[in-house]
């Protein structure tokens, strides 16, 4: 009869986040405002109508018109925040070493904070230049140590503004997708040439790891240019790292760049382009945001008198022959998911916070507006975050036989709803799993044969009615070895 050795080494626990844990839990935005969500609020909008699950206001440092970023702890401790130039730590003052980066006050995106693979408690700041600032221009990067500074952090030593893409043009647009099954990440850049002459458009894909950043995959495609500025407008993923978005900064038309990625090999594919012309002029698109599940898409323009939302599905954005449509009575001009699956939005010159409570609808959203919300006035800014900080993530691999310990943090509200309960179904035909509450989940499962199986957590509130629902792929081994019988004399018997 054989023997076998069981692998220690697989047995890993899952750790799933619904929604996220609480890395997006702090957002600071320009001119000096800030967006607390760890302890939710109830707010009437201006309709009357009772909201829950809004954020705390406050005020910060940042005073640059666009782009920023800021990071939490799983935990939802305020961390730092970044415009690309200057990093604060969580007591509103400068890093030390964290001034003098080579970002920009007005680029669309003027930095992202990646984790740093294999390394817990670092992270690398990259920072993105306007495109007529000062040379150098493009994209640098800085490495942060939280541990220095008794916890506060500080940019490493010799690790500040060090150059990945320094060329003549570089557009205003970073994003970052988490790898499939792994601690790395891929960075993302979209540009064009500088006088525009190339009709062509170029996206770079670096993959970050352990031992630092790989050489650029670039990914070229024919573009008929049509003629206007094109450096302005974000660059957004799905909350799955699956679908992109480009939202290119032209003022008569709604030109968007789109396509699909692999966050498990960091190839762009079916990219598409496509440009739609209204009268009169609307100000050239701005802000976008997918949706949770990435079906629906949501843009805003940057026109600063009068600012536009408009809506589109994932399908019909492949359909030339479909428009994006303008949603009736709302004004934004830059729009960031959060992770109770709502939309937030800002409109130039304005203290309003505007919140989309159900993206999942399309056109017939529920869409609040809460004015004088903020402390100050905003103009382009709002926090931006690498796409799988949104999303469920974790190990997909592990082994039967043996109890597997998986967690979770959930929302304590979705949409308008409070969380009562979640149910854990474990896709093997074992009865589902009913936690109460929300916050910390953690819960053991085992299962007993090899196979794959889909995990879905289902949130619910006090009287059943389902609030949102996330599922993930895994793979259950049987993580054993025959025994080599001649390998006695080495203490296995």
């Amino acid at each position: 009869m054989k023997r076998v050795i069981l692998i220690a080494g697989l047995l890993m626990a899952l750790a799933l986040h619904v929604l996220a844990q609480k890395e997006t839990y702090w957002w600071h935005l320009p001119p000096q405002n800030s967006l607390d969500f760890n302890i939710p609020l109830t707010v009437k909008d201006s309709q009357g109508r009772e909201t829950k699950g809004m954020p705390t206001v406050g005020t910060g440092e940042l005073t640059n018109m666009a782009g920023c970023f800021t990071l939490s702890s799983p935990q939802g401790e305020l961390m730092m925040y970044f415009d690309g130039k200057t990093i604060w730590d969580r007591t509103g003052n400068p890093m030390p070493n964290g001034t003098g980066l080579l970002g920009s006050e007005t680029s669309t995106l003027s930095g992202i904070v990646i984790p740093y693979p294999g390394s817990p408690g670092k992270y690398y700041a990259i920072s993105k230049k306007f495109p007529v600032d000062v040379e150098p221009i493009g994209i640098t990067y800085s490495v942060v140590d939280m541990s220095l500074r008794n916890g506060l952090g500080d940019v490493v030593a010799g690790e500040k503004n060090k150059p990945l893409l320094l060329q003549e043009w570089s557009d205003e647009n970073i994003a970052a997708v988490k790898k499939t099954n792994s601690d790395n990440y891929w960075l993302i850049h979209r540009t064009m040439s500088l006088d525009y002459t190339e009709d062509k458009m170029r996206f770079y894909v670096w993959e970050l790891t352990p031992s630092g950043f790989s050489a650029p995959v670039v990914y070229e495609y024919d573009f008929e240019h049509p003629g206007d500025d094109m450096s302005t407008g974000y660059l957004k993923f799905s909350s799955d790292g699956t679908r992109f978005v480009a939202c290119v900064g032209i003022e008569e038309s709604v030109t968007l760049c789109f396509g699909d990625f692999d966050p498990k090999t960091g190839e762009i594919s079916n990219m598409q382009v496509r440009h739609d012309y209204y009268t009169p002029r609307i100000g050239g698109i701005y802000g976008m945001e997918f949706s949770m599940s990435g079906e629906n898409l949501f843009f805003s323009t940057n026109n600063t008198s009068n600012s536009k939302l408009y809506h589109i599905t994932w399908a019909d954005l492949r359909d030339p022959a479909k428009r994006p449509a303008l949603v009736p009575g709302i004004s934004l001009t830059n729009i960031q998911m959060h992770s109770d699956g709502r939309i937030y939005g800002i409109e130039w010159g304005s203290r309003k916070l505007v919140v989309i409570m159900d993206p999942e609808n399309g056109l017939s959203v529920d869409i609040r507006t809460f004015n004088d919300y903020l402390k100050n006035s905003v103009q382009l800014g709002l926090a931006t975050f690498a796409a799988t900080f949104m999303d469920l993530e974790g190990n997909t691999d592990f082994c039967m036989g043996f109890p597997q310990k998986f967690s979770t943090s959930v929302s304590d509200y979705l949409a308008t709803k409070q969380v009562g309960y979640t149910l854990w179904d474990f896709g093997d035909g074992s009865t589902p799993v009913q936690v109460m509450g929300s916050g910390l989940q953690e819960v053991y499962h085992t299962y007993i044969r090899r196979g794959d199986y889909t995990i879905a957590i289902s949130a619910y509130d006090a009287t059943d009615n389902l609030l949102q629902s996330n599922t993930m792929k895994i793979r259950v081994n049987s993580c054993s070895l025959p025994v080599n019988h001649n390998m006695s004399h080495m203490g296995i018997d």
